[in-house]
């Protein structure tokens, strides 16, 4: 019965293709133990390769033990198998996270990394109904939407669950048929944990005193709103597509003007969307969370911010809603240092070189952009310096009638307030000569009498390039 219900399951999700090779997660339990099982009964149908791939992560003793038993089992079975140990306490410890968290996290890592190193094609994980069920109302009790109502999904490329919608009694009737043996943890048996809870108390007394099919019912209730969250996307993606940008791996902006245009339902799930795409999945991110997002949105003027789990910071600034892991960049609070001109100076300490030319008046066929300036430099001013802001700083920009306070250039340049402290300027004494990236000052701009030429070009690499490329050179980016 198993078999063929598995079979089912393969068949109606598309979960595998002839020849793969699958990489099969066993704890050494009864579900990974008849995981293992059923997809080799199924091999000579699809013509399987299976990897068996197993972790302990070092939190007890019977870890051991649980290994040698996935040992004699593989050599048994004469199925190729890695086995790995990892030290979960030291992680989770340093992640500061759960036990379960620091477990789960390590365990994907583990397999992910042996899929590559393998060129495996599917990575089978054991999760049953049951599982599901558990999952539903232990997502319900915690407070989640749609979404989160959708449960465990079936396939996640390159993952795929074949047990998902067999019982755990369907499992254990097929091992106890067949005598094969499997491990017990323990620490399943042990209401300490919320799941365990579920399992051991809730789920029990929901279905002796109010419905003996409670799980079935979840694990159907999983399924129908899954298949409303794939409506969702197509529906969802065109509106995506035209609303953010992704200018690096780490930051999402959204166009205001058009998230303000949709309906409440798609803004949840356009929020949603981003912090998935920036985080992975949203473990630790709760309805909170999303309405207050959602309440920066609101209003016309001014900058608002929220920090959320994560390191994730989410701003809006003016028309755009930017969300963005924090990303520690190698800027000292405060700097400051000479430059030579002409000459090249390297600062070791910012990761950049400034390069400055002397050139004719003449001698300049491009005006440059970005990262580069050309100042008139008939009189030139000694000592140049390149240092980031300081309290008081005042800077008259090119195109505007005199000086003013640097901050109120950049709000007018709309540059976010986390991004100020990073601009680098080019001084000599107090007068600001340039502000990198943005706008040389009006005293120094190039005439048809200029008679010489100042050519400034600040050079980066690594990650302080992606913060001037992606994050402080585009920030017109939705008013083009």
């Amino acid at each position: 019965m198993l078999i063929s219900q598995v079979r089912h399951t393969v068949l109606n999700y598309r979960m595998l293709s002839a020849g793969d090779l699958v990489l099969v997660s066993i704890s050494g339990g009864a579900d990974s133990v008849a995981l293992f099982y059923v997809l080799q009964a199924l091999t000579p149908e699809f013509g399987l390769k299976l990897h068996l791939a197993h972790l302990n992560h070092g939190f007890r003793k019977e870890a051991e033990g649980e290994a040698e038993f996935i040992r004699q089992l593989a050599d048994r079975e004469k199925v190729p198998y890695t086995i790995e140990k990892v030290d979960t306490p030291s992680y989770q410890r340093q992640r500061k996270v759960s036990p379960q968290v620091a477990a789960r996290e390590l365990r994907y890592r583990f397999l992910m990394g042996l899929r590559g190193r393998l060129g495996a094609d599917k990575i089978a994980i054991g999760h049953t109904a049951d599982d599901q069920a558990e999952t539903v109302l232990q997502r319900l009790l915690r407070g989640t939407g749609p979404r989160g109502l959708s449960g465990i999904p079936p396939v996640r490329p390159p993952i795929i669950r074949p047990l998902l919608r067999s019982s755990r009694s369907d499992i254990e009737s097929f091992l106890a048929e067949r005598g094969l043996d499997f491990c017990q943890d323990g620490s399943n048996l042990v209401p300490h944990y919320q799941r365990n809870k579920i399992r051991l108390q809730l789920l029990p007394l929901l279905e002796q005193e109010y419905n003996p099919q409670v799980k079935l019912h979840l694990a159907r209730l999983a399924e129908l709103f899954r298949q409303e969250e794939a409506t969702w996307d197509d529906y969802l993606a065109p509106i995506w597509s035209a609303m953010h940008r992704q200018p690096a791996s780490h930051i999402i902006r959204l166009d205001l003007n058009l998230f303000r245009k949709v309906s409440m339902p798609v803004r949840r799930r356009i929020v949603r969307k981003a912090l998935e795409q920036l985080l992975g999945d949203l473990t630790g991110i709760s309805y909170r969370h999303i309405l207050a997002i959602l309440g920066l949105t609101e209003g016309e003027k001014g900058e608002k911010i929220v920090m959320l789990p994560g390191g994730l910071i989410v701003q809006r600034n003016y028309g755009v809603l930017e969300l963005r892991r924090q990303l520690v960049w190698p800027f000292p609070a405060q700097y400051d240092y000479p430059v030579d001109v002409p000459g090249v100076t390297k600062i070791k300490p910012l990761q950049l070189t400034v390069e400055t030319s002397i050139l004719p008046g003449s001698g300049l066929e491009t005006y440059p952009a970005g990262l580069a300036a050309a100042l008139a430099w008939d009189q030139p001013l000694p000592h140049l310096r390149l240092r980031n802001r300081k309290p008081g700083d005042r800077f008259w920009p090119l195109g505007m009638e005199g000086r003013g306070k640097l901050k109120k250039f950049l709000v007018d340049k709309k540059v976010p307030r986390y991004l100020r402290q990073y601009l680098p300027l080019l001084v000599s004494g107090d007068e600001i000569l340039w502000v990198a990236g943005l706008r040389p000052a009006e005293p120094y701009k190039i005439s048809p009498h200029t008679k010489q030429i100042l050519l400034v070009q600040v050079r980066l690499k690594g990650r302080l390039e992606e913060l001037f490329c992606n994050e402080i050179l585009p920030i017109t980016i939705f008013q083009q």
